[in-house]
């Protein structure tokens, strides 16, 4: 594993946040790989894009705990030259 790995996996580790915290850590993944767009009818869609399976489950519990928003998970097989989900 890389350096950066490790770190993503000890941050997502860490429990007993604040709802400060919470919103923060969504803060920077939106700033780092988030995107949000306006569908029809005034619809608000956020974007995650990881390959980091526990960046995607800590984001997942932070909606559903702190913010009460139920989210969709979607994976995807890469195309390129990794063959990553």
């Amino acid at each position: 594993m890389s350096f950066s790995s490790d770190v993503k996996n000890e941050v997502c580790r860490i429990e007993n946040i604040t709802k400060e915290e919470a919103l923060a850590e969504v803060s920077g993944m939106m700033k780092a790989s988030g995107t949000i767009s306006l569908g029809k009818n005034r619809h608000i869609s956020f974007r995650i894009s990881t390959e980091n399976a526990a960046i995607a489950r800590r984001i997942f519990k932070i909606f559903k705990n702190f913010f009460n928003i139920h989210t969709t998970i979607i994976v995807k097989k890469g195309n390129m030259l990794y063959k990553n989900n």
